[in-house]
């Protein structure tokens, strides 16, 4: 039968959008920029749950009952499957996560980030697995082999890296990825793909295009059963298949919509209906030279910067015996360290204890900052100045409960914990005072000021630095 598309619906706001299933095939997942992550039954469900999980979400998986999310936060957050219960953090980068990948026969979740790093790490979390930091740009996306023999990435620098799990080590590296400096800036590789998934029983591969075309081809026969148009030609930033077998892939794009294609596999569905629901995966033969003649026939092409999908199809995608599941490799030889010694608890520097009536607050070169807490609960705040034909002193309420201050020649900067608010007092131009709250999920833990800088730690273990007039330049 031919392929057929259904009507678009609106999933999240404007932005990159990814989506999942789980493992059943029963709900698809997806998350977007508006921070949300919604449940559905199917792509017809009008009553969809939604789940607010920060300001934006960049990337969702699920394994084994598990689903897990990507958020502005820099942390890879599990919840439980359905209840949506925080469940631990598996991972932290220092920027935006771009993917989350896992297969049914991996005990391991791939992730890569915006820092020029990729981990392969345990779903229970702890140390990574293996720390793949050779990047030279920010890294896009990760692949697993079925057997955690190799794992491959794309980076911003322009390199297709392909990794030996077993040694940790970098084993070869291919140029065929445009260069960028931002996972958000980010097109496809030369042959204008942007999006490519195996099914579930490895005899249909699928990909999409820049300009929202998508195509399914049968592996063995490489034979395409049917190409599909984006009703509003707009790139598509994720596919997933229905792990059923049943010939569904569902679609995301970058206007936040939901999409789906039923028979992909050229059969009509009645007939996929009947197939079990859980599909054995066909895996390749174990042979040692795959990977390098898989390099060899790359880089004997007579274009450098296209990857022929015939080749891949022929050389590396052939069919082999079933495995039993008691035969797969283990995930790693090397296990998580274990975690002995807690982190140091933040201090504030030339700070007194903050359960004083009276305390200092902040003492430096520029001047002294005290904190006065009268017995009706009724705080203040004085800031003296050691040159006052410079500034005048300051007297302020202390209405927002200040417990954090630090002062330079240009800003006070006042914070605390609970409203996690960070309040800067300008003490040059124009302009006098301004503030910015942390996501939900953080708490200001110390600050500090400079000529031209402002920074705040949170408990997100992540420092965020701002110009005195506000402007936030790094995380």
């Amino acid at each position: 039968m031919k392929i057929d598309s259904r009507p678009l619906r609106y999933a999240h706001a404007e932005g990159y959008t990814d989506v999942c299933y789980t493992e059943d095939g029963q709900h698809i997942i997806t998350c977007g920029n508006d921070g949300d992550v919604r449940i559905w039954v199917d792509i017809k469900d009008d009553d969809r749950n939604s789940h607010c999980v920060g300001e934006s979400a960049t990337a969702v998986c699920f394994k084994d009952k598990r689903l897990y999310v990507a958020t502005d936060n820099h942390a890879v957050q599990a919840y439980t499957f359905p209840a949506f219960d925080k469940d631990g953090i598996v991972t932290r980068f220092t920027a935006s996560v771009t993917q989350i990948m896992t297969s049914t026969k991996i005990e391991a979740l791939g992730c890569t980030s915006e820092n020029m790093e990729a981990k392969i790490c345990s779903p229970e979390g702890g140390a990574p697995l293996f720390m793949m930091s050779e990047h030279k740009g920010p890294v896009l996306s990760i692949a697993l082999c079925p057997q955690m023999k190799y794992s491959a990435t794309s980076c911003g620098d322009g390199m297709l890296r392909i990794w030996d799990i077993d040694t940790q080590k970098m084993v070869k590296e291919i140029a065929c990825v445009p260069k960028i400096n931002t996972f958000y800036s980010a097109k496809v590789i030369k042959c204008a793909i942007s999006q490519c998934r195996f099914s579930p029983c490895g005899q249909y591969l699928a990909a999409s295009t820049i300009a929202g075309q998508i195509a399914v081809w049968e592996v063995q026969s490489g034979t395409c059963t049917g190409i599909i148009e984006h009703p509003t030609s707009h790139n598509v930033t994720a596919i997933a298949w229905n792990p059923k077998g049943n010939g569904v892939l569902a679609y995301c794009d970058v206007s936040g919509q939901l999409g789906a294609l039923m028979n992909c596999y050229g059969k009509d569905s009645k007939a996929d209906a009947d197939a079990p629901d859980d599909v054995e995966m066909v895996e390749r033969a174990d042979d040692g030279n795959d990977l390098d003649n898989l390099i060899e026939n790359y880089n004997s092409d007579d274009d450098d910067n296209a990857i022929s999908l015939e080749k891949l199809k022929n050389e590396t995608l052939g069919l082999g015996t079933v495995r039993d599941e008691d035969e797969s490799r283990p995930v790693s030889r090397h296990e998580p360290a274990a975690t002995t010694v807690p982190p140091q608890a933040p201090f504030q520097l030339s700070a007194t204890p903050g359960h004083l009536e009276h305390k200092y607050m902040c003492w430096n070169d520029i001047g002294i900052v005290r904190c006065h807490t009268q017995e009706n609960g009724e705080s203040t705040i004085d800031v003296e100045f050691h040159d006052t034909n410079l500034h005048h002193g300051i007297n302020l309420n202390n209405y927002l409960n200040h417990t954090m201050a630090s002062l330079s020649a240009s800003v006070l900067v006042l914070a605390c914990e609970t409203s996690s608010k960070l309040v800067c007092i300008s003490l040059v131009g124009s302009s006098k005072e301004w503030s910015v709250s942390m996501p939900d999920t953080e708490e200001i833990l110390c600050v500090t000021a400079g000529s031209d800088v402002v920074a705040c730690a949170t408990n997100a273990r992540l420092l965020r630095l701002f110009t005195p007039i506000g402007t936030q330049r790094q995380v």
